[in-house]
């Protein structure tokens, strides 16, 4: 549906132009070295059980580093009309990790068990992959053309996908009691995007260039939860390790709303036939409400087995996270 959606839109530009004699095409490349982050980053939990009546947790999160990713597009021109239609992709796919280990009178474990029954977990280790990818077709108009400055609107569809992929995994000293816990968050959707930029001559063929735009993406929001716990328990209980248990969460429908931004400089010179523009600068990207996860809130006081064998559950919670981009980009236009 999305492949023959944009086959139209590059047919119809073809049609849109053909009859023009002033028409332009221009290809861009950005190289993006961002950081995505989200609210919901944490893997565990570190106890600090001693004196007895005043005990101490600390959060354990993973903190995202930068990472490359790319923006890759094209656009037509049509100079007697100031308009164009502009295709971009862009990508970012990303993994980070952290990992904790404390000593004999500490203890670690998930936020749902992190009292007396977490007392063999003694190294914890988190990872969360990151992939976004996001489709715009645009049709561009200029609203003011003046000898140093010009701003444009646009106005078109989007189409995005971001996935969040969370893994806790937490072990004994010598490895035989473990516990690891998989939470994968995807969506995926389209919608209508508008928003302006700018362009403002600073003189020796530099340029001062800005963008933001709004968008509001409507699509499907699927997230589970897998616990995988192996202990040397099992064994009497007749289980093949790990003891796999798993919470399904039904997919639901999603509204997120999105806001981006850039900022940077741009220097323009003629390559022969060529209009070569390059620049750098730095871009901001914040989508509402795009990551969910149910997490386990509590288990049972008194669980059926022991907690190494599995998890058993009082409540659930659901949470929404936001998901954001933010870094350096590197860019740059060829005109012909």
């Amino acid at each position: 549906m999305k492949k023959a959606f944009l086959l139209t839109a590059i047919l119809y530009t073809g049609a849109l132009f053909a009859n023009s004699n002033c028409v332009g095409y221009e290809a861009h490349f950005d190289v993006l070295f961002l950081q995505p982050n989200s609210s919901n980053l944490y893997y565990g939990a570190e106890a600090d059980p001693l004196p007895v009546p005043t005990p101490n947790w600390k959060s354990l999160e993973i903190y995202p580093n930068f990472h490359f990713g790319f923006e890759l597009g094209g656009t037509v021109h049509c100079q007697s009309t100031n308009t164009a239609i502009c295709l971009n992709w862009e990508r970012l796919h990303s993994h980070d990790t952290s990992s904790r280990s404390v000593p004999d009178t500490d203890m670690l474990g998930p936020y749902f068990n992190i009292g007396p029954d977490a007392e063999p977990y003694k190294n914890a280790t988190g990872r969360v992959d990151h992939e976004f990818d996001e489709v715009n077709v645009n049709f561009k108009r200029a609203i003011l053309c003046e000898c140093n400055f010009e701003m444009n609107y646009f106005g078109g569809v989007v189409f995005t996908r971001i996935k969040q992929s969370m893994t806790s995994y937490f072990s004994n000293n010598a490895g035989t009691i473990t516990k690891e816990i998989q939470s994968p968050s995807l969506f995926t959707g389209g919608g209508i995007d508008f928003g302006v930029d700018f362009d403002y001559c600073l003189g020796c063929n530099f340029s001062l260039t800005g963008e933001t735009s709004l968008s509001l993406l409507y699509g499907q929001l699927t997230n589970s939860t897998l616990y995988l716990s192996t202990t040397p328990l099992l064994a009497g209980l007749g289980i093949t390790p790990p003891n796999t248990q798993g919470t399904t969460v039904p997919n639901r429908t999603q509204v997120v709303p999105a806001i981006s931004g850039k900022l940077g400089v741009s220097y323009e010179t003629c390559c022969s036939s060529y209009l070569v523009n390059v620049g750098f600068g730095y871009q901001v990207q914040a989508y509402i409400d795009a990551i969910q996860s149910v997490d386990m809130s509590c288990e049972v006081t008194t669980p059926p087995e022991d907690t190494q064998v599995g998890v058993y559950a009082l409540g659930f919670r659901r949470t929404l996270s936001n998901f954001l981009l933010s870094g350096p980009y590197i860019t740059l236009d060829v005109g012909f």
